[in-house]
């Protein structure tokens, strides 16, 4: 029983730390007035766009080819993948990592945004 506590404090404390670093990213989400909320599969990847059009996955650099790779890389089950682009970004920076995931066998693409009205 106190494996199984400690093991739960551990996945709280790493979750928690890629969160903060999630949210160290300045990215400022566009609205939007449909969509759900979604609970976050696990091993979901989360890209971020911010204003200058530099993708991160994780906090590093990352590009299109370079996506594609370490996608292929999980082909066996290719991660859930969740877009957060800042609303002044272009879809020309964004539609290349869509057009990997795509190609790398990603099914489950999310976009991050905020939801009007709340």
């Amino acid at each position: 029983m106190i494996d199984v506590v400690f093991l739960l404090i551990v996945f709280f404390l790493v979750s928690s730390h890629l969160a903060r670093q999630e949210a160290r990213i300045d990215v400022n989400l566009p609205a939007a007035a449909t969509g759900q909320r979604s609970l976050a599969p696990a091993g979901r990847w989360t890209i971020d766009i911010p204003r200058d059009g530099r993708p991160q996955l994780s906090g590093e650099p990352i590009d299109a080819a370079t996506l594609l790779q370490r996608l292929r890389e999980q082909a066996e089950t290719p991660p859930a993948v969740r877009l957060r682009g800042d609303g002044a970004t272009d879809f020309a920076t964004i539609e290349p990592l869509l057009a990997a995931c795509a190609e790398g066998g990603v099914s489950d693409i999310s976009f991050g945004v905020f939801p009007v009205g709340e």
